[in-house]
């Protein structure tokens, strides 16, 4: 009895369709995967880019309080210094 080298068996057959199925199985799980993890990726972007414009807004409202501050502070050094020279010219 001779084989069909161009046929394969069926214990072949069989064993291929397993293993196919296992690759598709396997294919299938990544692919998954991959999109779970690319889907992780852009939400990270998506709170980074949040995240930036939350600090730009906040570094802005410190910049002008440090402005208001320094305002403040020359004023205060303008009234010290009045009131040092009224004091000099009423000795």
């Amino acid at each position: 009895m001779s084989r069909n080298p161009e046929r394969p068996s069926k214990r072949a057959a069989q064993k291929s369709d397993a293993s196919e199925d296992d690759y598709v199985m396997k294919r299938q799980r990544n692919n998954a995967a991959v999109n779970k993890t690319r889907q992780k990726k852009r939400q990270e972007e998506v709170e980074t880019i949040q995240r930036v414009q939350e600090l730009r807004e906040e570094n802005k409202n410190l910049e002008r309080t440090v402005e208001s501050l320094r305002n403040e502070l020359n004023l205060l050094k303008e009234m010290v210094l009045s009131f040092a020279s009224q004091n000099k010219t009423n000795k």
